[in-house]
């Protein structure tokens, strides 16, 4: 997929995102070249592009939403022409796969049979899956942030999926939709990404939908790179900076810990190099010690085992103080620390 910065050349009509997280439910418009679109009926988008190329009552907005979704439903690219004359409009639409290349979304575009297109920008879709709470990503997911195919994971924790995010401001909405939203629940909001080859920061959005059926129990997303020239993401502030860079100049590790399960749903640093951090979230303390955070109420603080690089467990001390303003007191702040032994004090709320 190519880059979303316009080259300046080609049609000043954009390409449109249209997102089918939930084959139960009617696809909406999420984007619109670099610009944002909060679920926006498709068919309304469609008749508006009709009205403007003047194409009549022989062209409806049903025939050509139709040729729209065939690219979700046969998963290839659709070329339709509608109009006659000098008001041929030119249909391309191309689909968005996720993992097991199933359709999270169509880019489209609706212009005028003797212009370009032009560039489309990149998106890929990823699954939520909450059984295991791991993501699934395809390799476009790793390609988007810059980074070699040869290090592309097809599964992550949460907590290091977000670790490329260089400055993300609604985690808590993220947390309650994908642990305590029913199906249907939907979200769209944007972050900022760093590119790992070129060194830069990107601007993506992420479309959620939560789902239980047959396919998915948890949701889908679909992931956009709407960087341009014309605009910029927002970037972290000096106080985050300078909090990071304390942090790791101190060799201090911080995440974010949901409490009824005792999971780490974000690291605010980089992760504890003694932990394999790539583990699903059930897997990175032992059992017992998982069993036993869970019940814990910050601020409190204790040894657990952390599943480390070699299979093994190493001690790990974690102090947990409260995560001001969560709702419900899901989520509080870990500090984690080598531990000299697990004969170290436990958790108090064991």
């Amino acid at each position: 997929m190519t880059h979303a910065i316009d080259t300046g050349t080609g049609s000043s009509t954009p390409w449109i995102m249209i997102e089918t997280l939930d084959p139960a439910l009617e696809p909406t418009v999420v984007s619109t070249g670099e610009d944002e679109k909060d679920f926006i009926a498709l068919s309304r988008v469609v008749q508006r592009a009709i009205n403007s190329a003047r194409l009549g009552a022989t062209v409806t907005a049903a025939d050509v939403c139709r040729r729209i979704l065939a690219a979700r439903d046969r998963r290839e690219p659709v070329d339709a022409v509608f109009g006659h004359g000098r008001a041929r409009r030119i249909l391309h639409a191309r689909p968005v796969f996720g993992p097991q290349q199933h359709v999270h979304g169509v880019q489209y575009w609706f212009g005028p049979i003797d212009q370009d297109p032009p560039p489309r920008h990149r998106a890929t879709g990823v699954v939520w899956d909450l059984p295991t709470e791991l993501v699934h990503m395809t390799i476009d997911c790793t390609r988007m942030a810059g980074i070699p195919d040869a290090k592309f994971l097809p599964v992550l924790p949460l907590a290091m999926f977000w670790h490329n995010a260089e400055r993300f401001d609604h985690h808590e909405e993220v947390y309650h939709l994908l642990y305590e939203s029913g199906p249907k629940a939907k979200l769209r909001t944007t972050g900022t990404v760093r590119n790992h080859a070129q060194r830069c920061e990107m601007h993506w959005q992420a479309t959620v939908r939560t789902r239980k059926d047959s396919q998915a129990h948890g949701a889908w997303g679909l992931l956009e790179d709407l960087t341009s020239m014309k605009s910029r993401p927002p970037r972290a502030t000096l106080e985050q900076t300078a909090f990071r860079d304390y942090l790791r100049a101190n060799g201090a590790y911080l995440g974010v810990i949901r409490v009824p399960d005792g999971s780490i749903v974000r690291w605010l640093t980089d992760p504890p190099p003694w932990i394999d951090c790539t583990r699903a979230p059930h897997e990175v303390f032992a059992p017992e010690d998982r069993a036993r955070l869970a019940k814990a109420t910050a601020p409190d603080d204790g040894v657990v085992r952390a599943i480390n690089h070699n299979n093994d467990y190493t001690p790990t001390r974690i102090v947990l103080t409260p995560y001001r303003g969560c709702r419900n007191n899901q989520l509080a702040i870990g500090r984690f620390y080598r531990a000299d032994s697990t004969t170290d004090r436990g958790l108090r709320r064991a």
